[in-house]
């Protein structure tokens, strides 16, 4: 979903369109990834919550993505989407569990997990 003549930003990412859709996200500019040819301005408010939910269920921690349960509420208008924070989590691991990150005991300390912040490309599934 890229418009005709912004190929280039994307190359910057290694062609990562995670990457690119996230940071037009930040950036407050999510509707750039579109094109506009293809939707309307009655459309956008959809297409918006569609990208959102993209990038939740791209989180780098499996732990923070929606359920399938949840993407299904999502796309048929019965729960707004998830927060997705504005810019893209470290990808660290093992992966935090929710319990880790709300503060409750763990057997893991700070120390023992990775973050792989510019080691190279790291896929999910």
């Amino acid at each position: 979903m890229r418009r005709g003549n912004q190929y280039s930003q994307a190359d910057e990412y290694n062609n990562n369109i995670v990457h690119w859709v996230w940071e037009l996200y930040g950036k407050g500019k999510l509707l750039a990834a579109v094109d506009s040819r293809i939707v309307t301005e009655i459309e956008e408010e959809r297409v918006e919550v569609v990208l959102v939910l993209g990038l939740a269920c791209c989180h780098p921690n499996p732990h923070h993505r929606p359920s399938m349960r949840s993407v299904m509420q999502v796309l048929t208008g019965e729960v707004a989407p998830p927060e997705v924070p504005k810019e893209r989590p470290a990808f660290v691991w093992p992966a935090l569990p929710p319990s880790f990150t709300h503060g409750a005991d763990s057997s893991l300390t700070a120390s023992q997990l990775v973050p792989f912040l510019g080691v190279g490309e790291v896929t999910g599934r």
